[in-house]
């Protein structure tokens, strides 16, 4: 498991072989995902966004049962993104918790985080500003 939520919560899902993301199963099951990211340490500091399954088009670990795989999260409109390498199966799915960038919400979010993102990596590499 690459990353983890903050608290688990139960979605449908499909297991997926890694090497065949093209060919899911045909059984949905039940699914206990970290997909539940609040931050409530930062109180609303950054952003105010609450993560959660919906966000989300698959994971790489079910609590229930502790297996590591890949589970496409079965929903309306949930699918692996389809311009991605081929390798592997696909490339879309790189992290514990794969960002569904058809939803409106995590696209803006994430549109709205960027800048923050970058200006910080830019005083992580040269330092923080200082007055003269």
């Amino acid at each position: 498991m690459t990353a983890i939520g903050r608290f688990q919560e139960c979605m449908r899902s499909k297991y997926e072989i890694p090497s065949f993301f093209r060919f899911p199963s045909r059984n949905l099951n039940h699914l206990q995902g970290w997909t539940g990211f609040d931050f409530p340490g930062r109180n609303g500091k950054y952003s105010s966004f609450k993560w959660n399954f919906n966000h989300f088009s698959g994971v790489d670990y079910n609590a229930d049962g502790g297996k590591n795989a890949i589970f496409k999260i079965h929903g309306e409109n949930k699918a692996w993104s389809t311009h991605v390498d081929k390798e592997k199966g696909s490339y879309d799915y790189l992290m514990g918790a794969d960002v569904d960038f058809v939803r409106l919400k995590p696209m803006t979010h994430l549109n709205f985080m960027v800048p923050y993102i970058i200006l910080m990596l830019f005083w992580l590499c040269v330092g923080t500003p200082r007055c003269c």
